[in-house]
């Protein structure tokens, strides 16, 4: 049987021989076949690409949403006459229950959509509507309005569907939703408002019943917030009443993120007492917070009646094409990964709350009595006071390290006054701190917790968020906000220069320099270095705070040089340590050389974000580490049962172990009775003296010129990781030794 391009079996040839004879026999019939094959060729490759796209999934739309239910003065026991919806990807709920969206015009290509809604019982039966009806009738409407909807949308498939269509459908299936809602209960009187939002990509529909309200956000040129009112305001009809009318539906198309910042559904009693000018001076306070900013508004209506209030924040588009690049030659960094997808450092304010017929765990707790609403509260106080007190600063700061440090005052004492978490009574940086915190522990606090923390960038504050423990207030810390340690004041003395005496060709000037102050003792042991006058105050500190480190880490550079030759791995522990950044530093500048790190889990994403190791792995995982090379392990952290399986990873591939610390006893090994005295030390004071000149006498060619050169551009490097904090007061030191053991 012969078969043609789209696989169909076709007629049969009339004989064997004349078949083989077109291909072999006729050149030019054979010239025909191989010139349809690349179109044929081309034609199931498409077929097949239209096929995977077809059944590739939908983004979900790109908002951050959230909604808040106030029940106010109505009675705790009865139903909620209000209920708000957020479907936050419509295309996948379509999947699931079964229903086939349209695939052309405004569908095309799979747009991400999502529907938010608000059902108003009051609205329906004005306040006066309190009848267990009025609460069915807004509970049948949520549960039931996105099936009309998904139904609605499945006839248009046929056609090519334009925002008219979109219109039509909306508004029907609120009319089919109001028809079985009378057929299914007969006996109900009173109506139910509505207000409903439908994103499809970058087109929101928005329909209207009764007195709900929709208001979307516009910023001006000049960045004001300009309220635009979608519909034509109050209306009669309601679902589910005798005055039932067709909903208020229209279409508002949508332009960037900074133009048109967010979206807001309120109920009747919000619209009648907020108006849309308020809601955006509200909104001022609250920067992607929709639980916060929906909080405040529903309580600031809450006297009036029950009320619900739902914001959907329109978050900027990530580019979806990225240019070809070529393959990268190392490991790209961890820093750049999405949120999503790596640990983040969070701080947060904790205030837990009871609610239910169960008995707290802890009855005598200052939080048994206290409602989640009244968690909520306490945190949006606390966010207006952080707010209050970022408008107070003198100048604002250069970089989001410096924002932590002019914020953390107020912090600490917010989390004092308010965290129910057992990290608020820790000193200084520690107070509130949750440490790195995986995606799956995010997780496992509760899935929007998870959402919210997601979406949040270095430095910035989420949205209230609920978990198993309470109500938080997170912050994310950005990676490497912490304390490596302490400078004493006297470290360091300044002598003026008396004269200068000059040197002979080729050779250094020598100095006159008064030392008849200093004891003869530490005259002996003191290293002199000529500075210039127009030497930069910041630039001092660096010299002060990392001379003496990159030296010895430049030395212990030219000692595996010169004990190991040119080797082609080192692993070095205590990857954060500053020693250890600086060894790994001037082990880069050699090419030829791996640099892998070993560090704690806390400190991993840091040490990874600096970029100046191939990679960076937890004491945890040193089954990953590569033992395809001949290694040396600079070992920092002085510890045996780590350095054991180190050997037992690398085997005959490890060459040299070099223990550098300030102590001579190294940690015991499990099962071991007396601690046992290092092999090596590198800061073994007897020995280093020798070290030193061994060292120069082996490398003397422009070591102290290479040492320069390598040491500026090492302290430009990591003035993107380090700052240098001075202390001036007793005070201010105690805090800093406080925060510093604390960390």
């Amino acid at each position: 049987m012969a078969a043609d391009k789209e696989g169909i079996p076709g007629a049969k040839p009339a004989a064997s021989t004349t078949f083989f004879k077109g291909l072999q026999g006729n050149t030019l019939h054979r010239g025909a076949i191989q010139a349809t094959m690349p179109m044929q060729l081309e034609a199931v490759l498409a077929k097949r690409e239209r096929a995977e796209r077809e059944h590739m999934p939908a983004r979900p739309p790109n908002v951050f949403v959230d909604g808040v239910y106030v029940r106010g003065s109505a009675d705790p026991k009865q139903k909620p006459l209000l209920r708000h919806v957020i479907v936050k990807d419509l295309n996948k709920v379509a999947t699931q229950l079964k229903y086939e969206v349209p695939t052309s015009g405004l569908f095309e290509k799979k747009p991400p959509m999502g529907l938010y809604c608000i059902f108003d019982g009051v609205a329906g039966g004005g306040t006066s509507g309190t009848g267990p009806s009025v609460a069915s009738i807004a509970e049948f409407c949520a549960l039931n309005f996105h099936i009309a909807l998904l139904n609605a949308l499945s006839e248009l498939r046929p056609n090519y569907v334009t925002a008219k269509l979109v219109e039509e459908a909306l508004a029907s299936s609120l009319e089919t939703l109001d028809q079985e809602l009378l057929i299914r209960n007969p006996e109900v009187v009173e109506g139910c408002g509505a207000a409903i939002a439908l994103l499809v990509r970058d087109h929101l529909f928005v329909a209207l019943m009764g007195r709900c309200s929709a208001v979307l956000c516009e910023v001006g040129d000049d960045g004001r917030r300009i309220p635009m009112t979608l519909g034509r305001g109050v209306k009669t009809g309601c679902m589910g009443g005798p005055s039932a009318t067709s909903p208020d539906v229209l279409t508002a198309q949508l332009s960037a993120a900074d133009r048109h910042s967010f979206l807001v559904l309120t109920s009747s009693v919000i619209s009648n007492s907020i108006s849309s000018t308020e809601l955006m001076n509200i909104s001022l306070g609250y920067d992607l917070q929709p639980r916060a900013f929906c909080g405040d508004v529903a309580s600031r209506a809450a006297q009036a009646g029950p009320c619900t209030a739902v914001q959907v924040n329109f978050l900027p588009e990530a580019p979806t094409q990225v240019e070809a690049v070529p393959p990268p030659t190392k490991k790209a960094k961890v820093a750049h990964t999405s949120g999503a997808t790596q640990s983040m450092r969070l701080r947060h304010i904790l205030v837990k709350f009871h609610e239910g017929p169960k008995v707290p765990e802890e009855p005598k707790a200052k939080w048994a009595s206290r409602s989640r609403l009244d968690a909520e509260k306490i945190l949006r106080v606390a966010i207006a006071e952080i707010r209050q007190d970022r408008k107070q600063w003198k100048k604002p700061p250069k970089d989001v390290t410096e924002m932590i440090s002019l914020s953390s005052k107020k912090f600490i004492e917010l989390a004092r006054k308010h965290s129910d978490c057992e990290t608020a009574q820790k000193g200084a940086l520690a107070c509130g701190d949750l440490g790195w915190v995986t995606p799956e522990a995010r997780a496992s606090m509760s899935e929007h917790f998870k959402e919210v923390c997601d979406v949040l960038h270095p430095g910035q504050w989420s949205d209230i968020v609920a978990s198993h423990q309470g109500m938080h207030l997170v912050q994310r810390v950005p990676v490497g906000t912490r304390l490596y340690g302490l400078m004493p004041a006297a470290r360091y003395q300044v002598q003026t220069v008396g004269g200068t005496i000059p040197g002979k060709t080729g050779e250094p000037s020598h100095v006159e320099l008064s030392m008849e102050d200093v004891p003869f003792n530490l005259r002996r042991f003191q290293e002199m270095e000529v500075i210039s006058d127009e030497l930069e105050p910041h630039l001092e500190d660096w010299i002060i705070s990392t001379k003496e480190i990159y030296t010895m880490a430049y030395y212990m550079d030219e000692q595996l040089l010169v004990d190991t030759g040119m080797i082609n791995c080192v692993i070095i522990s205590c990857a954060s340590a500053k020693t250890a950044l600086a060894l790994a530093f001037c082990l880069r500048m050699r090419e030829m050389r791996y640099v892998f790190g070993l560090t704690s889990k806390d400190h991993l994403e840091f040490a990874r974000s600096t970029d100046l190791f191939h990679e960076v792995f937890s004491y945890d995982d040193i089954e990953s580490l590569p033992n395809n090379h001949t290694v040396v392990y600079m070992d920092f952290k002085c510890d045996g049962e780590l350095r054991q399986q180190i050997t037992l990873r690398m085997g005959t591939n490890l060459m040299y172990n070099m223990v550098i610390g300030p102590a001579v006893f190294q940690k015991k090994m499990k099962d071991q009775l007396f601690e046992k005295r290092a092999r090596e030390v590198l800061f073994d004071e007897s020995s280093w003296r020798e070290r030193r000149r061994l060292v120069a006498e082996v490398t003397k060619t422009g070591r102290n010129e290479k040492l320069k050169h390598s040491y500026k551009a090492f302290i430009e490097r990591m003035k993107q990781y380090i700052t240098v904090k001075h202390v001036g007061s007793v005070d201010g030191f105690v805090k800093m030794y406080d925060a510093l053991y604390s960390n």
